[in-house]
């Protein structure tokens, strides 16, 4: 009998012509159902990752993962001489040969069982046909839905319990199929490191103490009166931060600037926390902290390099310095109307519980004395971003032009609008 290779992908949306593949996943199975090999990698798509809130993946966790190219020759591998076993693997062998055809490949006729249908065999399928639902039915464990691993593995698992209890169903197909063999795949030269999501995550937290970093660089002497050159440095760290995301680039250049300005490593961590406890001061002038303004804040200490656990005690304190004086946070250029204002993204922000539609977004902004553009060019001033590493076509056009980016966090208490 031969082997089986259960895959799974996530994607950035349904359709295999104009969306990508985000992660993939294949569990290599003897022919007795037993586990011999697996292998999972996020793949960085070249364009915005789609619905965040089903896959859960943002374009900060595929910034540093391989091409599909890269990994490919690795997937086509643990294919060869197997039957592709997959939950609607017809979804999942779609997206693989579209990618497979960018890249200049065509895959061979592919074997395949689908356990949606071997769950309708087994009767796995009455209180629905989703991976979940059939699992459940199965009296499976499920794994965390829309993760390619746990979901190829729930996938063998079912296979292994519509093959226990329909085998007369199963084995029939099985006897009948054969995989293609490794010599008609293609044999791709490229291999890079795969990245699974735990690795993505700490590669994320290391670019992004970047800022907090610079500190360890300064002097820790004052060299200059104390005081001398902050405001500035406060300032250009507002302009930094507007898109909350700070590239090695722009860490480099204020690092420059505070050496530059005399700042010792004291001066520029209180700066740090003078910055962020302005924007809790801020985010009170109402009474309470929002859920998105609560994790825009976690989103800033950690690029400030500034312990979040510390959040809850730093808002205690701003609540007494707001009682007293309310300063609320103003951008260096508060300043946008008659600017033009492009959006990309799914924005995350809701109004009155209501997500922010793209529609509405563009309402907000034209009625905050904004000029909405539908795309990005020359002459656009402001690109919003639901997600500041976005790799959106608008958001790779906004880098190359130079075009000012800025979160969604930024942006509405900018133009008046007061966020959940």
């Amino acid at each position: 009998m031969t082997d089986l290779s259960v895959l799974d992908v996530e994607t950035t949306g349904l359709f295999p012509k104009a969306d990508r593949v985000l992660e993939v996943a294949v569990v290599r199975l003897n022919s007795d159902g037993t586990q011999a090999r697996v292998f999972e990698s996020l793949l960085n798509p070249g364009r915005d990752v789609g619905p965040t809130d089903i896959h859960g993946i943002t374009a900060r966790d595929v910034r540093e993962a391989p091409g599909f190219e890269d990994v490919a020759g690795t997937v086509f591998e643990l294919l060869a001489d197997a039957v592709i076993v997959g939950h609607n693997v017809r979804f999942d062998l779609g997206f693989l040969a579209a990618e497979a055809r960018r890249a200049g490949w065509t895959l061979p006729p592919a074997a395949w069982l689908d356990t949606m249908s071997l769950s309708d065999l087994a009767g796995f399928s009455d209180q629905g046909r989703s991976l979940r639902a059939c699992c459940q039915a199965a009296g499976l464990s499920p794994l965390a839905s829309h993760r390619a691993l746990d979901d190829a593995r729930a996938t063998a698992e079912l296979f292994r319990h519509c093959r226990r209890a329909a085998p007369e169903h199963v084995e029939p197909k099985l006897r009948g199929l054969s995989g293609a063999p490794l010599d008609l795949w293609p044999r791709p030269s490229r291999r890079l490191s795969p990245v699974c999501r735990a690795a993505a995550a700490e590669l994320a937290e290391k670019r992004l103490s970047y800022l907090g970093r610079i500190v360890d660089r300064l002097p820790g002497e004052l060299s200059y009166q104390e005081g001398d050159g902050v405001t500035a440095y406060y300032a250009l760290l507002d302009r930094v931060l507007e898109d909350r995301l700070v590239t090695p680039s722009e860490s480099e250049a204020l690092l420059a600037l505070a050496l530059e300005w005399g700042l010792t490593a004291a001066e520029v961590r209180r700066a740090h926390s003078t910055y962020l406890d302005a924007l809790i001061c801020a985010a009170l002038r109402d009474g309470e902290i929002s859920a998105a303004e609560s994790e825009d804040l976690k989103q800033v200490a950690l690029l400030l390099g500034i312990d979040g656990a510390a959040l809850g005690r730093r808002a205690q304190a701003a609540v007494q310095v707001v009682r007293a004086e309310p300063r609320p946070v103003q951008a260096a250029d508060a300043n946008l109307v008659g600017q033009r204002v492009c959006f990309t993204g799914a924005l995350r922000s809701t109004l009155q519980g209501v997500p922010i539609s793209r529609e509405r977004a563009e309402e907000l902004a034209e009625s905050g004395g904004l000029i909405v553009s539908k795309g990005v060019t020359r002459m656009t001033d402001l690109l919003v971003v639901a997600d500041p590493e976005t790799l959106s076509g608008k958001a790779q056009k906004a880098r190359r032009y130079g075009t000012r980016i800025m979160a969604e966090a930024v942006f509405w208490p900018l133009i008046g609008v007061r966020v959940d």
